[in-house]
């Protein structure tokens, strides 16, 4: 704002993948393609921007992004993010999917195993904290005698951590 008149706007942004977003989330290559106008006010953005490499980090793990892409749907609102990311544990590739308004990011995990097919939920966190399915771990417990001892543990584990990474990263 230039002694109190806005600025009007009319500038195009083109990066080729050497922007990133370092952080607790992950890091992340971005290319953009934008066209910013409107004035200092009220700017209006319009256009996207693909995710080329990086990882997202969740529950100790760094899943490498497989593709992603960020865009800008209606000026003044919050941009959309989809980032699709795998890992892969024993013979089961998981992958995570990381999408919504930059404002209330949800993540959704999902996993498909060579001997089992695809996985149920509590098998894809069970793989991530302890490297083993459910049904795996609750077979070894049987051979220690300690049957309830992983379940329970991977429940508390999963208490402990729900809240502090939806708080820190905005994830559900």
């Amino acid at each position: 704002i230039y002694e109190g008149i806005p600025i009007t706007l009319d500038v195009q942004v083109r990066n080729l993948g050497d922007l990133a977003i370092d952080n607790n989330v992950g890091r992340i290559e971005l290319a953009t393609e934008l066209q910013i106008s409107g004035s200092t006010l009220h700017p209006q953005m319009e256009g996207s921007v693909e995710v080329g490499e990086g990882q997202i980090h969740y529950l100790g793990l760094d899943f490498e992004i497989t593709r992603g892409f960020m865009e800008f749907r209606d000026p003044y609102t919050t941009p959309y993010l989809e980032i699709e990311a795998e890992q892969e544990i024993a013979d089961a590739q998981l992958s995570a999917r990381l999408h919504g308004p930059t404002d209330n990011l949800l993540m959704d995990l999902s996993g498909n195993s060579a001997t089992l097919g695809p996985l149920e939920q509590k098998d894809v966190i069970s793989l991530i904290l302890f490297g083993m399915t459910a049904s795996e771990r609750q077979t070894q417990s049987q051979y220690q005698q300690f049957e309830l001892g992983p379940e329970l543990a991977a429940e508390q584990v999963a208490h402990i951590l729900q809240r502090p990474i939806a708080q820190a990263t905005g994830l559900d």
